[in-house]
């Protein structure tokens, strides 16, 4: 059974950089997956696996960007093909001037995290469980199903349509918009002190 983990990937791809040539090759964590060194130089390279045999969708970090801008001619991106079982791996290693044609920038997401036991009445000064607003029981899908159909019934006949806002496209990925990217990503940073 496959696992979502790609440390046999990195393991082949270390085996791949002795075969070229490269020495001290190993598994860090940053400023990429591998560190290995050829002619006195470090070099990095940051892991990208997959099954899909035709079409790659993955991401790559802005931190992973900043650095492959930090180390010029220094630093790559792998794409790792393998199998469902992962027993052999096929490697393209491509510099980052390489991998930025095949980027994008996808609308910006602002990622939250709610601990649900801690859902705060901010009106008491006790912290107390303020509870949820309303409650659905999905169980009587059929009920829930003709409330749906009415309610898009009544906006009809109210003479509202449905408001379908396009969706938002990507930006094609540039070296001038992963540089302003990173630098607001640092100023934001910064503000935080952290």
């Amino acid at each position: 059974m496959a696992t979502k983990s790609d440390v046999k990937a990195k393991n082949a791809f270390i085996v791949y950089l002795q075969q070229q040539g490269y020495t001290a090759a190993k598994i860090i964590s940053q400023p990429a997956d591998i560190e290995a060194w050829k002619e006195g130089e470090k070099y990095y390279f940051e892991i990208k696996m997959t099954r899909q045999a035709k079409s790659y969708f993955g991401a790559a970090t802005l931190t992973e960007w900043d650095a492959a801008m930090k180390y010029p001619g220094r630093y790559f991106f792998v794409i790792a093909l393998t199998d469902e079982a992962e027993r052999t791996f096929s490697f393209s290693v491509m510099p980052p001037e390489e991998f930025i044609m095949y980027s994008t920038i996808p609308p910006f997401k602002i990622f939250f995290n709610i601990d649900l036991n801690k859902i705060i009445n901010p009106n008491l000064d006790k912290n107390i469980t303020q509870g949820w607003d309303g409650i659905c029981d999905y169980r009587d899908e059929d009920s829930i199903n003709k409330v749906v159909r009415k309610m898009g019934e009544s906006l009809t006949n109210n003479g509202q349509e449905e408001v379908k806002y396009p969706r938002k496209k990507t930006t094609k990925l540039t070296t001038e918009n992963l540089k302003k990217m990173i630098d607001m990503f640092k100023e934001m940073k910064n503000d935080q002190g952290e």
